[in-house]
């Protein structure tokens, strides 16, 4: 897998989209008079803070079983620009740099950097992918495992890419 595949990625798109779809039919069947009153608001004034703060009341606790997944989502959603930012700078630097003023040791450092948050990122990923398969994919398909393995392949694909460039000495930890 090479930097430009992941710059889209398909398969995070069709995820959120799947993700949110869900998200909304448990919202739709399990809040409906909150989404009735935020559509009925939204429609009238177009203003959506608006709608939110006075349908608010009816949401009530909300749909916990739902906050975890949708944090993790949004949480990967956030750093996914970071991660292409990453990948596009591991695909340009240059390591061996003239280090007469340091820029050899100033580009080690940044690299090292960008491999450690690509790889920060694709653990996210990784528990996302398995939260919403065990939650939400096992309850609607008797091949959720072969979907998630599918997925979680996928992300090792690239936890490997970098891990060919991570200096293994960066993740030891020593034991006091």
């Amino acid at each position: 897998m090479d930097i430009e595949e992941v710059q889209s990625l398909p398969e995070l798109d069709k995820l959120r989209q799947t993700l949110r779809s869900f998200a909304k039919q448990a919202l739709e069947k399990s809040k409906p008079r909150y989404v009735k009153k935020l559509l009925e608001v939204l429609n009238d004034t177009e203003d959506l803070e608006k709608a939110i703060d006075q349908a608010h009341p009816l949401l009530g606790d909300g749909i916990p079983e739902w906050q975890e997944l949708l944090t993790l989502q949004l949480d990967v959603e956030l750093s996914f620009d970071e991660l292409k930012r990453a990948l596009n700078l591991l695909g340009t630097a240059v390591p061996e740099l003239d280090s007469t003023w340091n820029a050899g040791a100033w580009t080690n450092y940044h690299y090292d950097h960008w491999v450690y948050e690509s790889h920060a990122w694709l653990k996210r990923v990784e528990k996302l992918v398995k939260r919403i398969c065990r939650s939400i994919i096992k309850q609607r398909s008797a091949q959720w495992q072969q979907i998630q393995n599918r997925l979680i392949n996928k992300v090792s694909q690239m936890e490997s890419t970098i891990g060919k460039v991570r200096n293994p000495l960066a993740t030891v930890v020593e034991e006091v």
